[in-house]
């Protein structure tokens, strides 16, 4: 069963606490996030320091808990379609670790961020921007062998699923790590992003609603049967993630992420084994 756990999910502990709570959850594979204000982060400036330590490091985590990995959500310290091309060349430079630490410890998927809309240069040379440096990065990730997707996410430049699409048809071999949250959460019927689902790659489980990227159970809009059934019926063959956080942005901090984690994983595991 193709089903996932973030270890980002439970950002207070280290990776490797983290990775013994996924374990004793039950999951088999996990998901790895980049962040440098959680704990439970891989944090970027140490992977572009010193790769192959790192995936030495993640190697052992994942042995030690039965784990394999599945993706790992990274961040640049600038958007990836940032008006400055210091920045850009910065960001490049981080993804060539990124990518050297993925191949190193067996992790098959890289998501990105792909940018944000920039008010002094408006949508359409902010949309450019982001499509040109995706377009290198995706060509940078196929040589190392790793499979690049974006999580087209709420505020970003291409946070209408309408963009999301335009994005992934001029930008060939770049995949979705399609997230419902992201959409629903600014009042988006859902029946707008199943458009997404020929080019995810990657899928991320957690609950919302209008106004709240992430509800607890009894508050969440989402419907689960029917988003995994869409995905089932696209042949859709990479993982689930359960991908719940804990942060303060977007109000993310108020609801019990170890309790949503395991509602998820039930339903999820009903739907899979269906």
């Amino acid at each position: 069963m193709k089903l996932a756990c973030a270890l980002f999910s439970f950002s207070l502990l280290t990776p490797e606490q983290a990775a013994k709570l996924v374990k004793l959850l039950g999951f088999r594979y996990a998901d790895l996030g980049t962040q440098i204000d959680r704990p439970a982060g891989v944090p970027g400036p140490a992977i572009e320091e010193n790769p192959p330590r790192m995936a030495e490091r993640l190697k052992r985590l994942a042995g030690e808990n039965d784990l394999a990995y599945t993706d790992m959500l990274s961040f640049f310290d600038q958007p990836a379609n940032s008006p400055d091309p210091a920045a850009r060349a910065a960001n490049a430079r981080r993804l060539a670790a990124y990518l050297e630490l993925c191949r190193r410890a067996a992790i098959p998927g890289l998501t990105l961020l792909p940018g944000v809309l920039w008010p002094d240069l408006g949508f359409e040379r902010s949309y450019e921007i982001a499509r040109a440096e995706l377009a290198t990065f995706t060509a940078m990730a196929g040589d190392a062998g790793v499979r690049l997707s974006i999580e087209a996410h709420y505020e970003s430049i291409v946070e209408d699923p309408t963009q999301a699409r335009r994005l992934f048809e001029e930008v060939p071999g770049l995949k979705a790590t399609l997230d419902y949250s992201h959409y629903v959460v600014a009042g988006r019927d859902p029946a707008t992003v199943h458009q997404l689902i020929p080019y995810t790659a990657h899928f991320h489980a957690r609950q919302a609603r209008p106004g709240q990227m992430q509800a607890v159970w009894e508050d969440g809009t989402i419907d689960f049967r029917d988003v995994v059934g869409r995905l089932r019926a696209a042949d859709y063959r990479g993982f689930y993630c359960v991908e719940y956080v804990h942060t303060p942005r977007w109000n993310n901090n108020r609801q019990d992420v170890l309790s949503e984690t395991i509602r998820m994983r039930d339903l999820l595991r009903e739907l899979l084994a269906g």
